[in-house]
């Protein structure tokens, strides 16, 4: 398949590993090394997200890139917590469980962005790469205007091709050709899991102000937004530069919410040079 071409590109192998709360799937390179690189996709996301950027990465680092609690793989349990906060804790415990040495580098898109920033206050965190993260929302977003006057979320009820579609063109401004009998059979695996998506995503969104917390990140840490963001406006990418004190802030004027999947090879050089840069510094 497509997928399994994409994670041999990037030397990945699916691995899955026991937890309190249930079992991890994750792609795993395999890296003999004592730098880890942790990448944490977003809500309606998977760890296949990251496939292409980690192929486009010369890094000689372990790279892991799990599906969060209740995505991708994972059994898509109701009862779990599906808070920030606590999806921050379950990406702790399998960070014990896998015994990667700490610190870690970070690095998330979306939903992931505010479990990082929640995970930096339980866990020792080397660096920090944000896309478009959730978590500071000033700045009202064509994606959060359609949801405070239509009541329309195009983020769930997603059922058919079209639905898909819609979901698609929203997340992404620059979005990759995806054959309309795939995108059928993408919206009907997401149509099978409408429950447990709906309650991650209010549950995310209920603690999901991570604000007063970015003035206590110390560590490096690159901020990356897509201009053309319909879900969370590049507006607030200013105000995550503001707070973090040792930030830096690119801005892609071509790109939408999904950067590592619009264009992986420009997003891989920006954090290529982000790491590289860190490491000259020491």
């Amino acid at each position: 398949t497509v997928v399994s071409i994409e994670r041999n590109r990037g030397e990945l192998v699916k691995k899955e590993v026991q937890l309190s709360f249930g079992t991890i799937n994750y792609l795993d390179n395999e890296q003999n090394s004592s730098e880890t690189i942790i990448f944490l996709h977003g809500f309606n996301g998977d760890k296949d997200n990251w496939n292409r950027f980690i192929a486009k990465l010369t890094l000689p680092y372990r790279m892991i890139a799990p599906d969060l609690p209740g995505q991708g793989n994972n059994v898509p349990a109701i009862d779990l917590n599906y808070t920030t906060t606590h999806q921050a804790h379950m990406v702790h415990e399998f960070i014990q469980a896998l015994s990667l040495a700490s610190p870690v580098h970070l690095v998330a898109n979306s939903m992931g962005g505010a479990i990082a920033v929640r995970l930096s206050q339980i866990e020792e965190i080397q660096s920090m790469a944000l896309f478009d993260p959730l978590g500071v929302m000033e700045h009202e977003s064509r994606f959060e205007t359609m949801l405070r006057q239509e009541g329309i979320n195009p983020l769930l009820g997603i059922c058919n091709a079209r639905d898909f579609e819609r979901f698609v063109h929203l997340s992404m401004h620059r979005p990759p050709y995806i054959p309309r009998c795939f995108m059928s059979h993408l919206a009907q695996k997401k149509c099978d899991r409408q429950a447990v998506d709906e309650k991650i995503f209010w549950e995310m969104l209920s603690d999901a102000n991570i604000k007063a917390h970015l003035s206590q990140l110390s560590m490096p840490t690159l901020i990356v937004w897509g201009a053309h963001d319909a879900v969370l406006d590049v507006g607030n990418a200013q105000i995550f530069n503001e707070n973090i004190p040792n930030s830096t802030l690119i801005i892609l004027k071509d790109l939408g919410h999904v950067p590592l999947i619009e264009d992986p090879k420009q997003s891989a050089t920006i954090y290529q040079n982000f790491i590289e840069g860190i490491f000259r510094l020491q």
